[in-house]
């Protein structure tokens, strides 16, 4: 799976990272494994990097389901911040409209250009 994540219970923090050509299953799979995962704790920090991603397979069903998930499982992931970095702009303009789409606000869940940034933004005032 080219989408792996790490959970480290004394940051709060779940770190995931995303290379090759991702598809839409991969999304969704990944999503449903964390929110499964016993180490996972209701409100941790999610740092996505997907900085080494080719190609995104997505179709719009594909995007739509991925969406329904997501506001499914929101109150499992509560109000934890979500930073996701990526470097292509096609990501960057789909991310920010899936932000929307799920009703997040951005004082939980942002997308970002810059790795340091998006740090900074996940621990700002600890």
């Amino acid at each position: 799976m080219p989408i792996t994540y790490h959970i480290d219970p004394d940051r709060n923090l779940v770190t995931s990272k995303a290379s090759g050509i991702l598809n839409e299953s991969e999304y969704r799979d990944v999503r449903t494994k964390l929110a499964s995962d016993p180490q996972f704790i209701t409100g941790m920090k999610q740092l996505a990097d997907f900085r080494s991603v080719e190609k995104h397979e997505l179709t719009k069903k594909g995007y739509d389901l991925y969406i329904d998930q997501e506001i499914l499982l929101q109150p499992l992931f509560g109000n934890g911040r979500y930073a996701i970095v990526t470097s292509s702009d096609l990501h960057f303009g789909l991310t920010r409209q899936l932000i929307a789409e799920m009703g997040a606000s951005p004082q939980n869940a942002r997308v970002f250009r810059d790795m340091d940034a998006a740090k900074a933004w996940l621990f700002e005032g600890e």
